[in-house]
């Protein structure tokens, strides 16, 4: 059984604000992780300033993705 129009109008609406909170609250611990990563940059090694980089660009992307779905 469908639901109507304005139900899953309301899921859909509802489904994005808690994309949009989501990739909200991700930011802030991203931006935090940033910062500790740039200040230690020089004491780790390459590989896992690497690693750490990659990771915190992924989780970027997630946090963006989540923002952006309709």
């Amino acid at each position: 059984m469908e639901q109507p129009e304005s139900t899953n109008q309301k899921v859909a609406f509802a489904i994005q604000k808690n994309n949009q909170h989501l990739a909200h609250d991700l930011r802030s611990p991203i931006s935090a992780l940033n910062i500790v990563a740039s200040l230690s940059a020089e004491q780790l090694p390459e590989g896992s300033r690497e690693l750490l980089n990659m990771a915190l660009t992924r989780l970027q992307e997630i946090a963006n993705k989540l923002e952006s779905k309709n």
